[in-house]
């Protein structure tokens, strides 16, 4: 099977103070080439983690299988060719940080894990213009998606919304504490101007922390007001949060918002 590369990103964050240069990793399908534009994923990693979460094969099982289904999909026409973009999630003097804690259902507020929450301004003033300026990808929002497992499904929800003149699809993995609640993502797509595409949400059903999120975000759809063309609620059978449900997750959601 032909095999995409995994190469590097840096760009300067000018939404943090200080400006400092940020890494990300990209996906670049096989048979790349900068005489074509091809649609692109921004792919979003946990609280505790960073742009290695999705893509290190040392510390889950599962962890690394990521580039096998964006070639497995590519290779069996189900997909058109497209880029991943591995960034890191926080927007703050602290990026290099990964502690994190959740107690109770409720996620700690520190510098660190605030940060995931100003992502907004970076994806839009930073990130998302060097991905354009390096590589050859559509910015047309038609062609961008946007996806995470658990923090960053928080981010994929709420900021994802925020920002559909950029997205037109969104995916969540196992989102948790914080995610924004069905009637306010609803009103805020309905009235946002901007159809969405695909709308994926998957969690197992074993996930203490994030099954509850997940089971509010059901009805989705009938708050969108029929801004939504896909819509798609999973949930995985004694699932737990872990790479079993966010690959799962992953290649239905991708197979879905770049089908050819």
């Amino acid at each position: 099977m032909n095999q995409g590369r995994i190469c590097d990103l840096e760009y300067p964050a000018t939404s943090i103070e200080g400006a400092p240069t940020k890494h990300a990793f990209v996906y670049l399908p096989h048979g790349y080439t900068p005489n074509k534009q091809y649609p692109v994923l921004y792919l979003l990693h946990g609280i505790c983690k960073d742009e290695r979460e999705w893509l290190s094969p040392v510390e889950e099982i599962g962890r690394g299988e990521c580039v096998h289904i964006f070639d497995r999909l590519i290779a069996a026409g189900v997909t058109e060719p497209f880029l991943v973009v591995f960034p890191n999630g926080r927007t703050c003097k602290q990026f290099t940080d990964l502690k994190g804690e959740v107690i109770g259902g409720v996620v700690i507020m520190t510098e660190a894990v605030k940060g995931f929450y100003a992502f907004e301004k970076e994806l839009r003033a930073d990130l998302i213009p060097a991905v354009e300026a390096e590589f050859s990808v559509l910015s047309d929002r038609t062609a961008r998606a946007i996806a995470g497992l658990s923090m960053g499904g928080i981010q994929s929800v709420n900021i994802g919304t925020r920002c559909l003149d950029l997205f037109s699809s969104i995916g969540s993995f196992s989102c948790g504490p914080t995610t924004d609640a069905a009637q306010t993502v609803g009103a805020r797509i309905r009235e946002s101007g901007y159809p969405v595409k695909v709308f994926y949400l998957n969690c197992g059903d074993a996930d203490a922390l994030c099954y509850p999120i997940h089971r509010g975000l059901g009805c989705l759809r009938s708050y969108a007001g029929g801004a939504i063309g896909q819509f798609v609620y999973e949930t995985v059978p004694g699932g737990i949060h872990d790479f079993v449900v966010w690959n799962s997750g992953l290649e239905h959601f991708v197979s879905l918002a770049f089908a050819k």
